[in-house]
């Protein structure tokens, strides 16, 4: 059971060092991503392309994967400062993102702070 947590705690450090290594370089490192078609690849293998608004809020949370990113600082990211948006907009929004990945290895987690902020978490298929 140690050896199991021990084995997954090195593969998500791997992982996250994997991840450093493509943003510094510039390469996708993901290939579940297709940044230019605004798609993300399901577990079946088929590609789910996301709205442009859906697209920016993925973009933001992957942009920041490992850290809560405030619900304020989300909604800046998508609506641009001169389009009005409801406060309940912003909620709607994170619920289509969880609905548009479901089915992917990518999930959106609630962290409740001084503030709502949301994180985009990965995880390998079947887990």
């Amino acid at each position: 059971m140690i050896a199991h947590r021990t084995q997954a705690k090195a593969e998500q450090l791997l992982d996250r060092l994997g991840e450093i290594a493509a943003r510094a370089t510039g390469e996708n490192l993901f290939s579940d991503i297709d940044a230019l078609r605004h798609g993300v690849l399901t577990t079946a293998g088929q590609w789910c392309y996301l709205t442009p608004r859906l697209w920016r809020a993925f973009e933001m949370l992957e942009k920041h994967r490992g850290s809560p990113v405030d619900v304020d600082r989300l909604a800046a990211a998508v609506w641009p400062a001169a389009e009005p948006y409801a406060e309940n907009s912003r909620r709607q929004l994170v619920l289509e993102l969880r609905q548009a990945l479901a089915g992917t290895r990518w999930a959106v987690k609630t962290w409740r702070l001084d503030n709502t902020a949301y994180e985009l978490v990965a995880g390998r298929p079947g887990d």
